[in-house]
């Protein structure tokens, strides 16, 4: 699966496409930090945000203000960490050796990831601060493997 970019202005909008297939829309607004997701009938508007007492963690908020997420990065590496939506906890890695960075989900064994999604941006288009356009996807992707089309797609990959 990949990550389109479709617009830029006013704000960036990302498309999940699988064989060319759009199966999620996603708006990031970094001014608001606040990401607006759709997939099939589901709309959702989520808001991130640093948590203060923690360096490495980012919360995700519902529209109605309630925790669905944290994203931790881990201490020794900006592109690895894990991430929890909906009390499911995964373990993802940035791939930034491609020319397209990716991101890899893992289950327990760090070397066989079991869903990768292409971030669809060449390395050098990403924001330069933290990559928060990736977190955003990130949190994306992670809430699309937990929704029921994302868990159905889950089991037929294995």
């Amino acid at each position: 699966m990949q990550w389109v970019i479709k617009s830029r202005y006013p704000s960036p909008v990302y498309e999940l496409q699988d064989d060319h297939y759009t199966v999620m829309t996603c708006t990031v607004n970094s001014h608001l930090k606040s990401l607006r997701a759709e997939c099939g009938g589901d709309r959702r508007n989520f808001f991130l945000e640093k948590e203060k007492m923690a360096r490495y963690e980012t919360i995700l908020r519902t529209e109605y203000g309630l925790i669905i997420g944290n994203l931790f990065f881990d201490k020794l590496s900006s592109d690895e960490g894990s991430v929890l939506i909906d009390n499911r906890p995964m373990r993802f890695r940035v791939d930034r050796q491609l020319d397209q960075p990716t991101i890899h989900f893992f289950k327990h064994d760090h070397n066989q990831p079991f869903f990768s999604f292409d971030l669809g941006v060449p390395r050098n288009m990403l924001p330069d601060q933290k990559h928060s356009d990736e977190n955003f996807l990130l949190f994306a992707s992670a809430w699309y493997l937990s929704l029921p089309v994302g868990m159905k797609q889950l089991a037929q990959v294995g």
